[in-house]
């Protein structure tokens, strides 16, 4: 129980090791027209991480079970355009604040929360990035996650055992502040 606890109370901080480890795509990475297509067929809930990638799946008519979301596309102001895409999202919205770089205690409940349908959308004061990392170690099996890699194109990961161990794995070597 003291364990539990003490992990509700812990903010985790990405090392410099962990920042370029998760600089690389951790899943399959597409481009956003076979994004589009393994969203339309997939089996689980569709978690989409991101401004620009929860966006253009709004916008493809492709709406995700969740959006994770800062306002922020590549660490800039996003457009007022992409604002009104993502508040038009129907559903109950979380608030959290998360600092870049760690994973709040806050951020990985509403995560959780999320993926068992109690929310559709996590607006973030600060940060959004790492809710990937929260969403693969709590997601059930089946579950399309996908977050866009800067320049390059979108990740996507389907959820399974491993997938979670991994992402398990990572977190329990961030650091406790």
């Amino acid at each position: 129980m003291k364990d539990d606890l003490e992990r509700l109370l812990t903010l985790k901080k990405l090392t410099d090791e962990l920042r370029a480890l998760l600089g690389k795509p951790m899943g399959e990475l597409v481009e956003s027209n076979a994004a589009l297509q393994r969203a339309k067929a997939r089996k689980g809930m569709l978690v989409s991480v991101g401004d620009a990638c929860s966006q253009m799946f709004i916008e493809k008519g492709v709406k995700p079970d969740v959006i994770v979301y800062d306002f922020k596309i590549k660490r800039q102001d996003a457009p007022e355009a992409t604002r009104t895409v993502l508040e038009s999202v129907e559903g109950k919205r979380i608030v959290v604040q998360n600092e870049a770089g760690t994973i709040s205690p806050r951020l990985e409940s509403a995560v959780k929360l999320a993926l068992r349908g109690k929310a559709r959308k996590i607006f973030v004061e600060g940060e959004e990035d790492l809710a990937a990392l929260a969403a693969m170690m709590h997601a059930d099996d089946g579950v399309l996650l996908c977050y866009g890699q800067p320049d390059e194109g979108l990740v996507l990961i389907e959820s399974n055992e491993k997938m979670r161990n991994k992402a398990r794995t990572i977190y329990g070597k961030m650091i406790d502040i």
